[in-house]
């Protein structure tokens, strides 16, 4: 009697290791299922990157390098506060204001401080910075959604983390100020 427990109690143990075996291949293949599916969305990704986007990365490249060359060839120093806005600077301004170029970078290109970069903007009427329009499409590449709002139940292209539309929002500060 003691021999056939013996071996009814090996024979259930191989087939627990048979099924613990068979167990760890399934979740091996399944997590190997889904890193090939990673690598297919980053590949269809990839492939309908935009040619704007490689574009706006060579530009941003090539502006670094320039910044470069102009810092070892002429380092920017605090002398640059009283020294007055020439033509072809408040152009270049405008240029890079209008592409969404970040207020450091143009005042690294321009050779100037922040402040007084915003400060001239604000002057030549070039338009606040990091608003939100729902009625236009961002300048860069931003990652928007169609979304429906959680009152209205209105359909909205807006970035993460917005949850209401416009007139929503309006109402709702009004409502919430009074």
């Amino acid at each position: 009697m003691g021999a056939t427990k013996q071996w009814m109690l090996e024979k259930a143990d191989a087939e627990f290791r048979k099924e613990e075996e068979k167990r760890e291949k399934e979740e091996n293949l399944l997590a190997l299922e889904e890193e090939r599916e990673e690598e297919r969305k980053l590949e269809a990704a990839i492939e309908s990157w935009p040619e704007e986007q490689y574009e706006d990365a060579e530009e941003e490249r090539l502006i670094e390098e320039s910044i470069q060359k102009q810092e070892e060839e002429d380092p920017i120093y605090p002398s640059s506060r009283n020294r007055p806005w020439t033509p072809a600077e408040e152009d270049r301004l405008r240029e890079l204001w209008e592409n969404g170029t970040a207020v450091s970078l143009i005042s690294r290109i321009l050779g100037r401080r922040s402040s007084g970069v915003g400060q001239k903007a604000k002057r030549l009427g070039l338009g606040p910075r990091y608003r939100y329009n729902p009625d236009t499409k961002p300048k860069k590449v931003e990652e928007t959604r169609e979304k429906t709002c959680l009152r209205c139940r209105s359909t909205f292209h807006a970035p993460r983390l917005i949850f209401l539309c416009a007139p929503c929002k309006k109402h709702i500060s009004r409502v919430m100020g009074a």
